[in-house]
């Protein structure tokens, strides 16, 4: 909804297509160059509240990443697949973080 928000506003301005450094908005080159163009300063407002919540998000998703690699018993292996065979199995419970059960 937030990148939608952002590709939305950038559509109001179709000569700014001409100086994105890169295909991708929303890379950490996409970001800076977000930061830097030319608006409205009613855009600006919304496109520097959006890319601090998108910021702000991206934060939330690495932290429980993180928390669901260090609660699950096998790690890191198990949550990239990085296993003999890709496939895991084990305890269902072991996955309860997966699905928000530990917080019921």
């Amino acid at each position: 909804m937030v990148k939608n928000r952002i590709v939305g506003l950038l559509d109001r301005y179709p000569e700014l297509a001409e100086g994105r450094p890169c295909k991708e908005v929303f890379s950490q080159e996409g970001r800076v160059w977000l930061e830097q163009i030319a608006v409205k300063a009613t855009d600006r407002q919304m496109l520097d509240e959006d890319l601090q919540l998108l910021a702000e998000l991206d934060q939330h998703i690495a932290q429980s990443e993180g928390a669901v690699v260090l609660r699950h018993p096998l790690g890191r292996a198990a949550c990239s697949g990085g296993l003999a065979g890709g496939a895991v199995e084990d305890d269902p419970r072991d996955w309860e973080v997966l699905c928000g059960a530990d917080r019921l």
